[in-house]
């Protein structure tokens, strides 16, 4: 990432960690940080901070599919999902 993206003068970029997770519950980190340990060994990646004090459990739920359109279809799915059933659960949009 550091010299993907590197600054305007060519150096690389630098990394800044991310000490806090307030979006993730903690099963989302685990797996961010399990499938990332190869490249974390290589260098330019950082494993992901702790989740909030408190935050609730969540599910990880992922596919193996056979073309980036498929992929794309099951992605908008999950979503269409979970949006609408914030609507049947609380009378309100998701946000």
């Amino acid at each position: 990432f550091t010299t993907d993206f590197p600054l305007a003068d060519g150096t690389p970029a630098p990394t800044l960690e991310l000490r806090t997770s307030w979006r993730n519950p903690p099963e989302v980190l685990h797996l961010a940080n399990e499938v990332s340990v190869d490249a974390r060994r290589r260098g330019g990646a950082q494993a992901h901070g702790p989740p909030l004090s408190g935050a609730e459990p969540g599910d990880v739920v992922c596919a193996l599919l056979n073309d980036v359109e498929a992929e794309r279809d099951w992605v908008a799915e999950q979503v269409a999902q979970r949006w609408h059933g914030g609507i049947a659960a609380t009378g309100a949009a998701p946000t």
